[in-house]
């Protein structure tokens, strides 16, 4: 699979429940190709709908960006710290917010070293607000080697493996569970 309809099915699935922005240019986001941003809110009220009792904010923005050549330790530190920077902007910590994570996938096209494996995989950051009373920011880094046909990930990045993996072989198990579903319809 090539890089292109690779990310044309990862912006399919994030249009879904994402807020996502395409054109990154003059912006402080220049040097993506795309960004996606999830907000969750819910409360607990008490009597009435005014009177909250507890509330949580959620966020989750992801940054994806697509590399030519084949992508080393240097560069996946790069693009880590300048993920890490964008917490400033766009973190709001406040007694309601509970987490944000920051999520930086890399897809390449002509592989990755190992090193820059290695360095993926442990590869860690949290911040803390106001020691977690206000929340945390965590960072989670998805590195997709197309040539080796691989997603690497650090700890953080567990979750989000599902969402990236290989394409084809997601839409092959859901076309087969339906046919099951279906058949097993009519027998009935």
């Amino acid at each position: 699979m090539d890089k292109q309809t690779y990310f044309d099915r990862l912006i399919e699935r994030y249009e879904r429940f994402y807020d996502v922005f395409y054109d990154l240019t003059d912006t402080d986001f220049d040097g993506f190709d795309l960004m996606a941003s999830f907000a969750l809110t819910s409360s607990k009220s008490f009597l009435s709908r005014d009177v909250k009792v507890q509330v949580i904010e959620e966020y989750e923005h992801a940054f994806v960006r697509l590399c030519e050549g084949e992508v080393g330790a240097a560069y996946i530190d790069e693009l880590a710290q300048k993920v890490i920077s964008f917490i400033d902007l766009l973190v709001e910590p406040n007694e309601y917010h509970k987490k944000s994570v920051m999520t930086c996938c890399i897809i390449c096209e002509n592989g990755c070293s190992p090193e820059a494996v290695q360095k993926v995989q442990k590869y860690r950051f949290k911040r803390s607000f106001k020691l977690q009373l206000w929340g945390w920011a965590e960072l989670r880094i998805i590195l997709v080697d197309l040539k080796a046909n691989k997603v690497y990930h650090n700890v953080r990045g567990i979750i989000y493996r599902k969402q990236v993996e290989d394409f084809y072989d997601f839409l092959d198990e859901a076309r087969v569970k339906l046919l099951n579903y279906k058949n097993r319809k009519k027998l009935r």
